[in-house]
């Protein structure tokens, strides 16, 4: 969140006086992002036992992403529906399962979906919003599998796509006509489950992922 206030008050000084149309009409935006993804596992074993980790693994990735919207502007006051794609890429190792010794992983690969950004042109140059959305995202979970004797059977690897819900913060300042720059946070909850076939136990998985923005973005 640091980083993010010092790239806005960055973006507020370069906000010049000249005058850009208020944010209004198509934006194509691209990209760079840090993406940070903290996990927290449990396991169910069958007949109802919790063995809980209390342990908050994190991984993170350096990627690029891309987005469309169209804004409407009410008098300074904007809505701007549209669509994206991210690419996310971050890899957890948790700690060890007490079955096996071994550390499941869970792999958040991408993800898609809509959203809606409403904001406020505080100068013809700068505006600030917040957003929201429903995510697709695509992730992997991997484990060894065991019997009960704790004798590992296969890696087990499960692959699918969960729909959540995101929110953020965000601002953008002209700097040339028709092209801007900006800066946005944004952060999702992902639950996901993996099984241990041989045991009939679940693994589950509470993620949450934060973004870090850069953006630059073309006016049409």
């Amino acid at each position: 969140m640091k980083k993010l206030i010092l790239i806005s008050s960055t973006l507020a000084v370069l906000a010049g006086s000249s005058a850009f149309a208020k944010t209004e009409g198509n934006y194509v935006t691209v990209d760079l992002h840090k993406a940070i993804s903290e996990t927290h596992r449990n396991t169910l074993i069958v007949g109802g036992t919790t063995q809980d980790d209390i342990t908050k693994y994190t991984g993170q990735n350096t990627s690029l992403g891309a987005s469309y919207k169209y804004a409407f502007n009410f008098d300074k006051i904007f809505l701007a529906p549209g669509i994206f794609y991210e690419r996310i890429g971050t890899k957890v190792t948790t700690g060890p399962d007490d079955a096996n010794g071994s550390g499941p992983t869970m792999s958040v690969n991408n993800r898609r979906g809509v959203r809606l950004d409403l904001g406020y042109d505080f100068t013809n140059d700068f505006a600030a919003y917040v957003t929201t959305g429903i995510t697709s995202t695509t992730y992997r979970t991997s484990h060894p599998d065991a019997d009960a004797l704790g004798t590992a059977q296969s890696n087990q690897k499960f692959r699918g796509n969960k729909t959540g819900y995101l929110y953020g913060i965000g601002f953008t300042t002209n700097v040339a006509k028709d092209v801007s720059i900006g800066a946005e946070y944004n952060t999702q909850m992902l639950k996901v489950k993996s099984l241990h076939v041989v045991s009939g136990s679940d693994i589950r998985f509470k993620n949450r992922i934060d973004l870090y923005k850069v953006t630059l973005a073309y006016h049409f």
